[in-house]
């Protein structure tokens, strides 16, 4: 008897081995050939993306973001089969030197072992950097997991580069663990910043292209009247570098020092300056909180005072799409980038706040993709008749008769100053329940203006019983040069000489061009949504 049991359990064990083998296999075969073909695609698609225009000009390597994540996706649709059972997400996407890392999950079959279902998802990250230098190739690295769990790395025979790229070689930059802004503005004995801004930082300062490599203004230049360019790589935007200081004047130079050591020359105009380094919170009348790097705060339909400006808190509803979601990259929240000239408008407009007073700062440079998106999905939900709120809110709070005011003035149809990094959404800390409405809703409750015609006179019922709202516009539009917004409480710009300077290096006649305009810290959520909505003409 004992003999009949022991056999029957040895029997079951053999049965339960042989499953675990095959479902072993058929992941790690499946998956070892996922894993090439993504490779070969990713690598394949930075090849496709390269900029020869720009390689012919300047002699460096350059792909681009739209054509890399177009080219991959075609080609992963062509080639492998039931790709709708497959997730792609881009990580990281950098144009200049060409770094791309994407993120492709699977699932495998599933086993059955008695009553149990069994099924693993498949993780492949692919990292892949494009080099020319004496014929270097392509080369890549990636990793694949099962449940997030990190396994060997797996290296692939590089591809090599089409011959017809110019043979002319360059130097291949490898990668290298970044280095903290203290790190980088240590002088080597090679290369020492020489040159004397009239006004130099005594803290480390770090700044942004907000324009690509296609403009002229992203070039570096070895004098200040930025007459010589230098053979150095043109910055591109999304790469930090150190700004050693400033002359005063018409004409803005920056003296900065770029990642490689280089130091040069550069238009301020057209850069964007990390305000956590420029003007620090805490010892300053200013803070930064900014939503969209954590947890977005879009909604509709809410107001914190009635139409009589008495507190009557009513929440509104969270606008599917982009409310509680993370729109820019978490690291964000250590630069709050905006464009030099209006970095200065904040910064002169603190400097003379009495103690007391602080201002919150919730929004500043803002990706032309997360408008994209917030487009989108303000259209899709409230803007047009199919959509599930258009019949509760379009007519009442989002083009109310009579006003003036319709979807454009709450969202932006075209390119905003936010983009340019030539605006703030901003707040005075300890009064935000005080002001007429929450920030960021998207309707005629957040108006300042009655109709779309400014003036004292016509002030929002709200706003006119709202002194917290009236003592932020005397602060920020009080001989300083800015401009409000007739249907946003919170929103001040510099247009002339800034949103308007920079906006004509991103347009082409009256269309702008996606390949110029900037897209600093866009988080994964943001790129994936664009992918699937913004390719083409929904947003």
């Amino acid at each position: 008897m004992k003999e009949s049991f022991l056999g029957y359990w040895l029997v079951l064990f053999g049965v339960f081995v042989v499953v675990i083998m095959l479902l072993i296999r058929n992941v790690t075969s499946n998956n070892t050939e996922d894993y090439y073909t993504i490779k070969q695609i990713s690598d394949s698609a930075m090849i496709d993306a390269i900029d020869f225009g720009y390689y012919r000009e300047y002699g460096e390597l350059k792909i681009n973001k739209e054509k890399f994540m177009e080219s991959f996706l075609r080609r992963f649709a062509d080639t492998v089969s039931g790709a709708s059972g497959y997730k792609i997400l881009f990580t990281g996407i950098y144009e200049a030197p060409p770094k791309t890392s994407v993120e492709v999950t699977s699932k495998s079959e599933k086993f059955l072992i008695g009553s149990d279902s069994t099924e693993l998802d498949m993780v492949n990250r692919i990292n892949s950097i494009l080099e020319l230098g004496d014929g270097e190739p392509i080369k890549g690295n990636g990793h694949s997991s099962s449940s997030g769990e990190p396994q060997n790395d797996i290296s692939s025979p590089p591809a090599n580069i089409n011959p017809s790229i110019p043979t002319t070689p360059t130097t291949p930059t490898t990668p290298t663990t970044p280095t903290t802004p203290d790190e980088e503005d240590k002088p080597t004995e090679e290369n020492k910043c020489s040159d004397t801004p009239s006004v130099k930082f005594t803290k480390t300062v770090r700044g942004f292209s907000l324009v690509s490599g296609y403009s002229q203004y992203s070039k570096v230049y070895s004098d200040a009247a930025m007459k010589k360019a230098t053979n150095v790589t043109v910055i591109s935007d999304g790469e930090p570098f150190t700004i050693i200081g400033y002359n005063s004047g018409s004409n803005d130079a920056w003296y900065i020092k770029t990642k490689d050591g280089t130091c040069g020359w550069v238009n301020g105009t057209y850069m964007a300056i990390a305000m956590t380094d420029y003007l620090p919170s805490g010892s300053n009348n200013i803070r930064y909180n900014i939503f969209n790097a954590s947890s977005s705060h879009y909604q509709i339909g809410g107001y914190n005072l009635d139409e009589s400006g008495k507190a009557s808190v009513v929440n509104g509803e969270g606008i599917p799409g982009i409310n509680g979601k993370q729109l820019y990259s978490s690291d964000y929240n250590n630069y709050v980038p905006l464009a030099w000239p209006m970095a200065k408008k904040i910064k002169s407009i603190v400097d003379k706040l009495g103690s007391g007073t602080v201002l919150e700062i919730n929004d500043a440079y803002r990706p032309y993709k997360v408008s994209k998106i917030a487009s989108y999905y303000y259209n899709t939900n409230i803007v047009k008749s199919s959509g599930q709120w258009y019949s509760k809110y379009y007519n009442s709070i989002v083009k109310p008769k009579g006003t003036g005011f319709n979807d454009s003035f709450f969202l932006a149809k075209s390119l905003s100053a936010h983009n340019t990094g030539c605006a703030v959404d901003i707040t005075i800390a300890g009064k935000e329940s005080q002001m007429p409405t929450k920030m960021h809703e998207l309707s005629y409750y957040a108006a300042y203006y009655k109709t779309t015609s400014k003036g004292n006179n016509n002030l929002a019922t709200r706003v006119a019983n709202s002194t917290a709202a009236k003592e932020l516009h005397n602060i920020m539009m009080n001989g300083t040069g800015l401009t409000d917004l007739a249907s946003e409480w919170w929103h001040y710009q510099l247009s002339n000489g800034c949103h308007n300077t920079i906006k004509s290096e991103y347009m082409d006649g009256s269309s702008v061009n996606k390949n110029k305009v900037s897209n600093l810290f866009t988080s994964s959520y943001t790129e994936s949504e664009y992918n699937s909505h913004c390719l083409n003409s929904n947003c």
